[in-house]
């Protein structure tokens, strides 16, 4: 036990020795973390904003001078001269980017924060091998392992030290506040995982060789990883002959699917590279699979390429895109290259994940101008352009045309801002939508899987008439079921409402006719505050008169296959015996 102590307390020594940068940074990120678990509710907005955000900025300087004392290891003669001066490069680029790109918390520096942060990662896998030098795949590998025990490690000393703490909490009666558990686990995940991790990273001349490739992790890609691929890529083909078949092409979740199912592929091929000499299946996998992928990809653009034209171009659309692309040219790559080399493609990667979040070509700027082209395209359908400005049409807008108008604006006001929209009136807010388009703000929500989801509902607190009739049964999560009869059931397997006399049915009423009535009136929207007279019908037959009032539906249309889903909320039925 003292053994594994003092070894462990020396890797931890040896990573702070030679990460010692990266190590306080991540500890000063950890140490704010804290203060705002126990402070933060109480400063000021901008204040936690600001302190949040230098934790952020401190966690991003982790990987930015891991990579810089890679880059400095990799000569001979690296002075302290030399560090000072690269590490004070790094606090003012870190500091300018804190102040321009990083200025406040939205979806544009969020989103752009997490891929610099990925290409920072990315260039501190690659560094030590940078240009041709062998072994970088098994570098990788020594990574992956390292990252994913100082993982379990972790979190089994957080589970552990929690453990403590609900035992003095519990036993000793000690209060221990329940903020120490978060400190805790903010020490360990800022403190001991950063210096156990990096404990293990190779030093800059070690030379790694086949024996070091992991057992476990070869018959986790060969003989597991590899043979779902194939069973996916079957389904994947078979699935996309039903497409040339039907003519029905896939939907957006489809294009997502593909793109990870290949993203996977590409990890694989790319870690299986060292066993080629000594594993004929991994050489012969190698070969075909990235082959094989190529005519499932271009099912995917061509997919991808049917909602851009419809939709427009976002950056979600803009990453799946753009991603497929470096898969694409990666899988040629290694599909057609003989003697390819793996540090291309973490070198292209880091340059996608930087080009795709600056410059006029970056995700914003080419999704911000597909937008503005789709929404001028709207307008001038109606003649809605007149001197640079939006005016209301003569004819009356198509519901797909609001939908896709409304749906426009959202997206500049919850990714941007209105003003990046063109023709907008200055000062534009959602209540001028009828005055300035003619038409009110139509919600529309559709998911990756093509359906659209909507309600309607009863304005609350208005009085029912029940004259005229003997029975009230209220049905849905106040439902009622009278031992005497008659009562009142609702199939919601068939989605009717069945009256039973004396063990006998007497009325049966199904509902989907009076809810696809009211949906070709409203449309896929979320309707509040209708009157109870649009979600109120009567009936009656030979036995019995009823009124039905529902307070809620709400349901789902796939718009692959126009199928209409409608479900009932509670209702109110009245009846009377003949």
């Amino acid at each position: 036990m003292a053994k594994i102590f003092k070894k462990l307390t020396g890797n931890l020594y040896s990573s702070l020795k030679r990460f010692p940068v990266s190590i306080v940074l991540a500890a000063a990120a950890a140490v704010i973390a804290i203060v705002l678990v126990h402070n933060g509710s109480e400063f000021p907005d901008d204040f936690a904003d600001m302190l949040s955000r230098a934790a952020l900025i401190l966690t991003l300087g982790f990987p930015v001078t891991l990579c810089i004392r890679l880059f400095l290891e990799r000569s001979a003669k690296h002075s302290l001269a030399k560090s000072i001066i690269a590490y004070s490069i790094a606090v003012i680029l870190l500091s300018v980017y804190s102040k321009f790109f990083f200025s406040e918390f939205s979806f544009v520096t969020t989103t752009r924060y997490v891929a610099i942060s990925i290409a920072f990662y990315v260039l501190f896998a690659f560094i030590p091998y940078f240009y041709k030098r062998d072994g970088l795949e098994l570098y990788i590998i020594r990574l992956i392992t390292g990252f994913f025990t100082t993982l379990l490690f972790a979190v089994v000393l957080f589970l552990g030290l929690a453990a403590i703490l609900f035992t003095i909490d519990k036993l000793l009666g000690v209060n221990v506040e329940p903020e120490l558990y978060a400190d805790m686990w903010l020490i360990v995940a800022g403190v001991f995982a950063p210096c156990y991790f990096l404990s293990g990273i190779p030093a800059i001349d070690e030379k790694l060789e086949l024996i070091d490739y992991p057992k476990l992790f070869k018959i986790l890609l060969l003989y597991i990883i590899a043979p779902l691929l194939t069973a996916y890529t079957v389904i994947l083909y078979i699935y996309f002959a039903k497409i040339l078949i039907t003519f029905v092409w896939p939907q957006g979740m489809v294009a997502h699917l593909v793109l990870w199912y290949s993203l996977i592929s590409l990890a694989v091929l790319f870690l299986i590279k060292p066993l080629f000499d000594k594993n004929n299946w991994s050489r012969f996998f190698a070969s075909w699979h990235p082959k094989i992928i190529l005519p499932l990809m271009i099912m995917m653009f061509v997919s991808l390429g049917i909602r851009i034209n419809a939709y427009g171009i976002t950056e979600n659309r803009y990453y799946v895109l753009v991603l497929g692309l470096w898969i694409f040219a990666n899988m040629i790559y290694m599909g057609f290259f003989r003697n390819r080399k793996g540090i291309l493609t973490l070198i292209s990667l880091s340059l996608v994940m930087i080009l795709s979040v600056f410059g006029p070509w970056s995700c914003y700027s080419v999704s911000k101008i597909s937008q503005n082209n789709r929404f001028e395209s709207i307008l001038n359908k109606y003649s809605m352009i007149k001197d640079n400005a939006i005016v209301k049409s003569d004819t009356e807008v198509g519901n797909y045309d609001k939908k896709a108008i409304s749906s426009i604006l959202r997206y500049f006001d919850d990714n941007h801002d209105l003003s990046d929209l063109k023709y907008l009136p200055e000062g534009f807010k959602f209540d001028d939508m009828k005055s300035v388009f003619g038409f009110e703000h139509v919600y529309e929500y559709t998911y990756q899987n093509g359906s659209q989801y909507f309600s309607y509902r009863i304005e609350e607190n208005l009085p029912i008439q029940i004259t005229g009739y003997d029975y009230l049964t209220v049905i849905g999560y106040a439902k009622s079921k009278p031992e005497t009869a008659p009562n009142v059931i609702y199939d919601s397997v068939n989605r009717e409402i069945v009256i039973m006399n004396n063990n006998n049915e007497i009325y049966r009423r199904a509902l989907y006719e009076f809810g696809k009535k009211l949906y070709d009136k409203y449309g896929a929207a979320n309707t509040d505050g209708i009157i109870p007279d649009e979600l109120t019908f009567t009936d009656e037959n030979g036995s019995v008169k009823v009124k039905v009032i529902l307070s809620g539906i709400y349901g789902r249309k796939d718009n692959s296959t126009d199928e209409l889903e409608l479900n009932f909320d509670n209702m109110y039925v009245l009846y009377s015996l003949k």
